[in-house]
């Protein structure tokens, strides 16, 4: 439950991107919930996800706005919490229930849960990996998540990023989903696997640590002054 808490509350690092994943996630649970009848669950998923749809339109109103709110962490570890509140449920679903009403394979209801989580815990996993291998504590600050790397490197706003992290989500869980009605959990991991090295590798390409980015500001010093040097003797030479 904390890995969950904790890795939803890290993503909550641009306007709507918290709200928008949370929905996707609270309308997976409760259409789970409503086939497998457990309906304290299902009106907790679509309580939560009325309160998420309702923020969503204020936290992506315009900065000049009054209207603008933020989540903070107390609002996403709040939700993160009741998210992994909903995980376990999930996880501990009984056989019989999970075999006549749900789309997919009783075995493959954990890798059903991670796709679900895919989000918040591949960007931790990876954050988190990258602040280690640069010798830097695994939770101290910097704008090497993956969304600030969609927003830095391929200039698009907070909305757009937010919408495409969240379409990401949805059809990663759909795929899996499909899958995981005829496959068995052998080729679901695989497919993990190979999806997990992918990202990996491109979002390595994109690191923006800052070690990464002082790296680059150095680089371009570097330049600039061979740059001036050259400028330099030519105009000697042609004097």
């Amino acid at each position: 439950m904390v890995t969950i808490i904790n890795a939803y509350n890290l993503i909550d690092g641009i306007d709507g991107l918290a709200a928008i994943v949370g929905i996707i996630i609270l309308i997976i649970y409760a259409t789970i919930f409503y086939m497998t009848k457990d309906y304290f669950y299902f009106l907790l998923s679509l309580s939560l996800n009325g309160c998420l749809i309702a923020f969503l339109k204020f936290n992506l109103a315009s900065s000049e706005s009054n209207e603008k709110i933020f989540m903070g962490d107390t609002g996403s570890l709040i939700v993160g919490f009741i998210i992994s509140a909903l995980t376990l449920k999930f996880l501990a679903l009984s056989p019989e229930t999970t075999s006549k009403n749900l789309p997919f394979l009783i075995e493959n209801i954990p890798l059903i849960a991670i796709s679900i989580l895919i989000v918040p815990l591949f960007d931790t996993a990876r954050v988190f990996t990258v602040r280690l291998a640069s010798r830097r504590s695994p939770f101290s600050a910097d704008r090497n998540h993956t969304h600030h790397i969609l927003i830095d490197y391929f200039k698009i706003s907070h909305r757009t990023a937010s919408f495409i992290i969240g379409g990401f989500n949805l059809i990663f869980v759909y795929l899996f989903i499909i899958l995981g009605s005829s496959s068995y959990n052998f080729w679901l991991v695989i497919i993990l696997v190979i999806t997990v090295i992918i990202l990996a590798f491109l979002f390595y390409r994109f690191d923006y640590s800052i070690a990464n980015l002082r790296r680059k500001i150095r680089f371009k010093r570097k330049v600039n002054q061979v740059k001036e040097k050259g400028k330099r003797i030519i105009g000697k030479k042609n004097k």
